[in-house]
């Protein structure tokens, strides 16, 4: 389920970024559950991620995916790598 809506007819957009920001910070700032040492929102293990990747320059995956990659560029014509 996705729910859409201007922000903006309730409050002006600064205002409203500004307090979901604070919301942000006091459910991040919740303490973790047993087993876990944050609390995460959605989307916070993909940035985390995407900003490890970034970091080392390249994107690690798994044999499955590559051949997944391998067997659409042969479907197309396209060269597969090695």
């Amino acid at each position: 389920l996705m729910i859409c809506m201007r922000t903006d007819i309730f409050q002006p957009f600064e205002q409203y970024s500004q307090d979901a920001a604070k919301f942000s910070d006091q459910i991040r700032g919740g303490r973790p559950a047993a087993g876990f040492d944050k609390v995460l929102m959605a989307g916070d293990l993909e940035r985390e991620r995407r900003q490890a990747c970034l970091d080392v320059g390249s994107v690690t995956i798994t044999d499955g995916v590559a051949e997944g990659l391998r067997a659409a560029a042969i479907s197309v014509g396209e060269t597969a790598w090695d």
